[in-house]
């Protein structure tokens, strides 16, 4: 079956676009950090107890990235409606750019990553763009319903999905029910039948669906005059912030980690510094209520402080890197695999070593990341923007 076409490309709102680039950016700090850092894939950078001020800012600001990038991707649909797009061109092309991210995350994505995992002990690594198809399937089936339901359906799912955190299925799920209550709201893994072809589940279904469905909704303050909406995003934003300070201040719901002032290894108590990186340690897989609420009340706060502004030269680049989101996505990897095999080469590092930098060294990677995607990005978004074929949209 030949793609789905696009519904007809709408004129672009530069402060959603800058949003989306800005994630990107932080997003390809995160996986520098993975390839590059000293420890990257064998210590938790936001435990409180061990981890540097540097390392966890590091770490924790790109939080932003995964439910920003959700939420704006159904903002995104709604704006397409409220342009004058068809529901039914829009339904069909959400359900089909949804199977479209599905099948590159498990047939591009996973050889592209862990291209040294044979297939018997890495069948699937379901992370962002997984969970970001799914959602937009979902989407697709929601926009036949009133946008009350669809606000009642996210909103249900992103206030109240911490209430099964006690339903937890073995590690690794062992039964097929365990396997479904991974894909759908706890990261584990579980293998594919008796051959034990590994699934691992990094990004569930929920809430992630429920985050799309909220963007789409938040979609509608666009159709209101400037000062309405910016008045309207910065008190959501506000209340947000607001929910996640008290949520997390009271430490009975939000959070299937409570904080507390943590221990040193002999059980000393550690300066009280480390007792604010705990309060914010927030849990992302999969992203608790606490989580949703402070990330996306600083989205939507940065949101409002730049809607409605005019951009200038230093904020043009982030602007095309939002352009083309899923570009940007897809050529890290092999980028960074790039970049970290360089580095090794000319830090004389051996070769079978992932990591071995601090964090100056994740900047200098980070860095050169971005001389090199930029300008492919923006030579990508020129092209596309020229062409008129309907693939392109898919990308």
């Amino acid at each position: 079956m030949s793609p789905s076409p696009p519904p007809t490309r709408p004129e672009r709102i530069d402060s959603i676009d800058w949003v989306r680039g800005a994630v990107m950016v932080l997003m390809l700090l995160d996986h520098a950090r993975d390839y590059l850092h000293s420890g990257g894939f064998d210590s938790n950078p936001l435990d409180p107890a061990t981890t540097s001020v540097p390392l966890y800012l590091t770490r924790w600001v790109t939080h932003l990235c995964a439910p920003t990038f959700v939420f704006l991707a159904g903002m995104s649909a709604r704006l397409q409606l409220q342009r004058g797009v068809e529901p039914r061109a829009l339904t069909r092309f959400l359900w089909t750019r949804g199977c479209v991210l599905i099948g590159i995350e498990l047939l591009v994505l996973r050889p592209m990553i862990f291209s040294d995992a044979p297939l018997r002990s890495l069948a699937a690594f379901l992370q962002v763009l997984w969970v970001l198809g799914w959602s937009m399937v979902a989407l697709a089936a929601l926009l036949k319903t009133p946008t009350w339901f669809v606000a009642g359906f996210g909103g249900v799912l992103v206030l109240f999905h911490n209430l099964l955190d006690g339903v937890r299925a073995d590690e690794p799920a062992v039964t097929w029910g365990g396997a479904l209550g991974s894909l759908l709201h706890q990261a584990n893994e579980f293998p594919l039948g008796p051959d034990s072809y590994w699934v691992i589940v990094r990004y569930p279904l929920v809430p992630w669906v429920g985050v799309m469905a909220l963007g789409y909704v938040a979609g509608g303050v666009f159709a209101l005059d400037g000062p309405a909406r910016r008045r309207i995003l910065g008190r959501v934003a506000l209340g947000l912030v607001a929910l996640f300070l008290v949520l997390r201040g009271s430490n009975v719901y939000g959070d299937p980690r409570p904080w507390a002032a943590p221990l040193g290894s002999a059980g000393e108590p550690l300066a009280g510094w480390r007792t604010a990186l705990a309060f914010f340690d927030v849990e992302k897989y999969p992203p608790s209520l606490d989580y949703l609420a402070i990330t996306l009340g600083l989205s939507l706060g940065a949101l409002a402080l730049i809607d409605g502004r005019r951009f200038g030269t230093l904020a043009k680049p982030v602007i095309t890197i939002g352009r083309v989101p899923l570009f940007f996505y897809v050529l890290q990897w092999p980028l960074l695999g790039l970049i970290g095999w360089a580095m090794r080469a000319v830090a004389g590092i051996g070769s079978e070593s992932v990591t071995g930098f601090g964090l100056p060294g994740v900047y200098l990677g980070w860095t050169l990341g971005l001389l090199v995607l930029y300008p492919a990005c923006r030579i990508f978004a020129d092209f596309r923007r020229r062409s008129r074929a309907a693939w392109l949209s898919y990308l």
